[in-house]
């Protein structure tokens, strides 16, 4: 009985599902509850972890009769803080993460935990998937080979790490890490921060579809405002030196949007400091016409 157990044990693998659990997001949160509990060849462990006051009681009360689950009723709203909770709550050797629009294909943390296994240096290991518009699947990691040669460099073409694109081990990644996440892309500012800590391997092996909806995050007014404060943040950390210039780039190209935001919600001062920052970065010249935006030409 106790070698089934840590048979079990080796192959478990935990999923965090952070959500609000409203009456909206009913059926696309248990199929992907059900692509969880579907997978082939490992143990794998849905913790659903419903924050905030949103949520629908009668889809509260199913969750609680499923099988197999981990159901956590957290008070505080926000991602960031289901993340924390959620990572907080894993006692398997390994976690992922799913949101509750998405889902996993059956063979998504099989094909990782593979890899995982094949050297115990690495900490994380980043598959692809796809992304499907209503109409269309497209491939959303699509410069993982890339991303095998320079992750970095990679990350500045297309973020490889999507929220359900990784296996973490669980020992070497631990709920600290995610507890500076910003509210607005995290997963590109987290694999910045795991790429420079630790070992990443990649298998360009679609095992995801993230279904772009009206209401996603990224597609938020504020999220378009957040990225030159992300680019900031990723700017803060220990980074490559060949790649510090090119961040500062990208910095500089938000910093220019950010100001004609501002712009446009009749902000001046604080557009006329991004856009005066954003000159200040490498290739910031290119924006130098703008400045007639503030001179009333």
């Amino acid at each position: 009985m106790q070698e089934i157990t840590m048979a079990e044990n080796a192959n478990s693998i935990s999923v965090i599902i952070p959500t609000l659990a409203e009456a909206k997001r009913h059926a696309s949160l248990l199929r992907a509850i059900d692509s969880i509990l579907s997978q082939e060849g490992v143990h794998a462990i849905p913790i659903v972890v419903v924050n905030g006051n949103r949520f629908d009681p009668s889809l509260v009360e199913q969750l609680e009769k499923l099988e197999g689950i981990k159901l956590h009723m957290e008070a505080t709203s926000g991602l960031v803080n289901a993340h924390v909770v959620g990572r907080s709550l894993v006692e398997t050797p390994y976690f992922s993460f799913l949101d509750d629009d998405d889902e996993y294909l059956s063979h998504a943390l099989r094909i990782r935990l593979d890899v995982m296994r094949l050297s115990d240096q690495v900490d994380l290991v980043v598959s692809n998937g796809y992304r499907f518009d209503g109409e269309m699947r497209s491939i959303s990691a699509h410069n993982l080979e890339d991303a095998k040669r320079d992750p970095f460099l990679a990350l500045l073409d297309n973020n490889w790490l999507t929220s359900c694109g990784g296996l973490y081990r669980a020992k070497k990644i631990d709920v600290h890490f995610f507890e500076d996440a910003p509210e607005y892309a995290e997963w590109t500012y987290l694999a910045f921060k795991i790429a420079i800590s630790h070992e990443v391997a990649f298998v360009d092996n679609p095992s995801y579809v993230i279904n772009d909806t009206d209401g996603s995050v990224s597609k938020s007014t504020n999220y378009n405002s957040a990225l030159a404060d992300v680019m900031a943040r990723i700017l803060a950390l220990p980074l490559p030196s060949h790649i510090r210039p090119k961040v500062r780039r990208k910095y500089g190209s938000a910093l220019h949007d950010l100001s004609s935001n501002c712009l446009q919600t009749s902000e001046r001062k604080k557009a006329l400091k991004c856009h005066l920052k954003s000159l200040c970065q490498p290739g910031g010249l290119r924006f130098f016409l703008y400045t007639r935006k503030f001179l009333g030409l």
